[in-house]
């Protein structure tokens, strides 16, 4: 019984980060495509953009989906 609730736990944490990866990469495309500096941008960004980028950088279920996106990123980009 523990075994099935731990694979389905990572089953679940895979689909995540798979759903994750495209978003983390239109996320970096536009941070790409942003020449303002990162000062520029917290000063600019509304409330709800600094919580959303708070959460998406913060979620330690996320991270291997963020590693992915920035590996294909940084491929994309040579």
């Amino acid at each position: 019984m523990e075994t099935i609730l731990l694979y389905g736990f990572i089953a679940i944490l895979i689909v995540i980060n798979l759903v994750f990866i495209p978003l983390h990469l239109r996320y970096l495309e536009e941070m790409n495509k942003d020449k303002r500096s990162q000062i520029q941008r917290q000063k600019e960004n509304t409330f709800q953009e600094e919580v959303l980028h708070l959460n998406l950088q913060t979620n330690v279920f996320l991270y291997p989906s963020g590693l992915i996106a920035i590996l294909i990123f940084k491929f994309k980009k040579r």
